[in-house]
């Protein structure tokens, strides 16, 4: 019992974390001019061609396949680019609070490499 409460406890102080570092990312990406503005979805909402836009509708084991597309953005460069879910999951790697945090929605983007790495939608 004690166990789960400080596993629960840590999953909280890590989604706290990340939100608060991503949140500081897309004000820097925003204030470029020379950067795309990156705007947060809506749970609910979807694509009219079909596709999921919401990380938590994506099917279970869907999340890092090729048919997930995720937006990169080299914050050094500020370059914007595609990755598709296969390579998204070699950036996860065996990080296994972030992949838990990703699979259950709870956020939808990461830094990594010097990348910022956020969730863009899922085609069937």
């Amino acid at each position: 019992m004690n166990e789960s409460r400080e596993l629960e406890e840590f999953v909280t102080m890590s989604r706290k974390t990340l939100e608060e570092l991503n949140l500081e990312v897309e004000k820097k990406i925003s204030s470029n001019k020379n950067c795309p503005q990156i705007a947060r979805k809506n749970d609910t909402k979807k694509a009219e061609n079909g596709q999921i836009v919401s990380i938590k509708d994506v099917p279970k084991g869907e999340l890092f396949s090729r048919n997930s597309v995720w937006r990169a953005t080299n914050l050094s460069t500020m370059l914007i680019f595609e990755l598709s879910g296969w390579n998204v999951d070699l950036y996860v790697g065996e990080n296994s609070t972030l992949r838990t945090l990703l699979e259950k929605g709870i956020v939808d983007s990461f830094q990594q490499n010097g990348l910022y790495i956020q969730f863009h939608h899922y085609s069937r």
